[in-house]
């Protein structure tokens, strides 16, 4: 199985975690009390704690029907109850119930160009409504109403870079940052 480790006091002191899904974790996200954290691993597995990282329960390997696709980057609501996921199957997967189950949106990036999804990351609001995708190439989508549309902004944002992959977003639901990895970044307030 997968190791990890988690700490409760900013860094001081680290405790092993040894009861994640058996493969390699590649994103993670927690509530905004720190007591939901999902992992989401190679091949589709998934792991979620409900008592802060004292324990985790390996989640279904088949989330919505997308085996054996590794999830790549993952965002949770502030009280934890809605996650999202995006997917090398270049899918966006969404819970509203802890992962209890999911629902997908196929192809969210309809109109991004995206030729390499193992690159989609995600951010999410804290109220869950508001989700933002970025992708290589300079692309961003976004949606205002929890998953539901999408609309695809200027590629490259203002940032002056159209041909640089998005490598990380950050969003509280009103301002988002956009972070290029040609070392440029956009922030908009909408």
């Amino acid at each position: 199985s997968s190791q990890g480790s988690i700490s409760y006091n900013a860094g001081a002191t680290w405790t092993n975690i040894t009861d994640l899904a058996p493969n390699l974790v590649l994103t993670s996200c927690m509530s905004k009390d720190g007591q939901i954290i999902f992992v989401g691993h190679y091949e589709g597995h998934a792991s979620l704690s409900v008592d802060g990282g004292a324990t985790f329960t390996e989640l279904t390997k088949d989330l919505a029907g997308t085996a054996n696709t590794n999830i790549i980057c993952s965002s949770m609501s502030a009280d934890g109850q809605k996650i999202i996921v995006t997917k090398s199957s270049n899918q966006l997967l969404i819970s509203e119930d802890q992962g209890a189950t999911w629902s997908v949106v196929e192809r969210p990036d309809l109109n991004m160009g995206i030729t390499n999804p193992s690159n989609i990351v995600c951010s999410m609001s804290y109220d869950g409504n508001v989700i933002v995708l970025g992708a290589a190439s300079g692309y961003v989508s976004y949606s205002a109403d929890g998953g539901s549309t999408f609309n695809t902004l200027t590629r490259g944002l203002n940032s002056g870079s159209t041909s640089s992959s998005v490598t990380d977003i950050l969003t509280n639901g009103d301002t988002w940052m956009v972070v290029f990895a040609a070392g440029r970044c956009s922030i908009s307030k909408v």
